[in-house]
């Protein structure tokens, strides 16, 4: 039995605007969107790779965060109000990658040909 998705290029996929739960394979970065029949473009499934990339930036940025704390913490010229404040921006973007993973509620595995998605169930 086949299963066939429309699909299309990033800029076709961009402006196609789909019914709603409908899936649609972008050819250009290899993901899949779904579609709500509103949104153009729908909402896209990035490929594991896309996301492996967005999860190493956020991480990145949190740590760029620690670093200059301790920089300031080194330094002796930041004051404590500053180095609290910086210590709520790393704990709100450690918050912010948090709940990236965790609204993702799926496995992505790739082994560069394919990319698998597993739902996990609540």
């Amino acid at each position: 039995m086949a299963f066939q998705l429309f699909r299309g290029t990033d800029a076709q996929v961009a402006a196609y605007t789909g019914m709603d739960g409908e899936l649609v394979y972008n050819m250009t970065n290899h993901s899949l969107h779904i579609n709500d029949g509103v949104t153009a473009g729908g909402f896209e499934f990035k490929n594991a790779e896309a996301m492996k990339a967005d999860l190493l930036a956020g991480a990145s940025a949190a740590y760029d965060t620690l670093k200059e704390i301790e920089d300031y913490i080194n330094s002796n010229e930041g004051n404590v109000g500053t180095i609290l404040t910086n210590m709520t921006t790393m704990q709100t973007q450690i918050n912010d990658l948090r709940a990236e993973v965790d609204a993702l509620k799926m496995n992505v595995t790739s082994d560069g040909t394919h990319t698998t998605y597993e739902f996990d169930a609540e």
